[in-house]
């Protein structure tokens, strides 16, 4: 709270499925419901109630915030995503149906929500390509997905993360650089 910098993160409203994006201002002492709601996986998770609305994970209505961060004045941005770079993800499968039949439109958002991720993933690689992007991703996953988790897995991905922070410390110089 006290740090300086702006902090932004998006979950999805379970009765518009539209996203919503909480700023520092949204927290307080000890109360951490917006990170509960922005992580809060529609087919494993109960949504998350923040005043009289409750949220989902945001990935669910803006799987890759990036148009928001251009619109919130960033003119360099750096997008870490748990997949490989060149992974594209496929329609949800049918439990979604029958979980999700109390939310009609967030049901709807997880049956199209492929298509966002994967149209994201190809705006993205643009943007970088144009240097306004930094995209950090695993090389490969180490069997670690959202609901499996591996030790041997989670330690590789952990190093390959130190490995990422001289790209993002070398992408930040640069943009540094060439504001001034």
């Amino acid at each position: 709270m006290k740090n300086e910098c702006r902090f932004t993160c998006v979950a999805t409203d379970s009765k518009t499925a539209k996203p919503r994006y909480f700023t520092k201002d949204d927290f307080a002492q000890d109360n951490y419901q917006v990170l509960k709601a922005a992580c809060a996986l529609p087919l494993a998770c109960r949504p998350v109630k923040i005043g009289d609305r409750k949220y989902y994970d945001g990935g669910v209505s803006d799987p890759i915030p990036i148009r928001k961060a251009f619109a919130d004045g960033c003119d360099k941005v750096i997008v870490c995503i748990t997949l490989p770079r060149d992974h594209r993800k496929d329609k949800i499968h049918w439990a979604a149906n029958i979980l999700l039949a109390n939310h009609p439109r967030i049901l709807n958002n997880i049956l199209i929500m492929h298509h966002f991720y994967n149209n994201g993933i190809s705006e993205l690689l643009e943007l970088e390509k144009e240097g306004k992007v930094l995209v950090v991703d695993p090389e490969e996953c180490f069997g670690v997905n959202t609901i499996k988790r591996d030790k041997e897995g989670m330690e590789k991905l952990y190093q390959l993360g130190y490995r990422d922070g001289k790209r993002i410390e070398d992408f930040v110089n640069a943009a540094r650089a060439e504001s001034k």
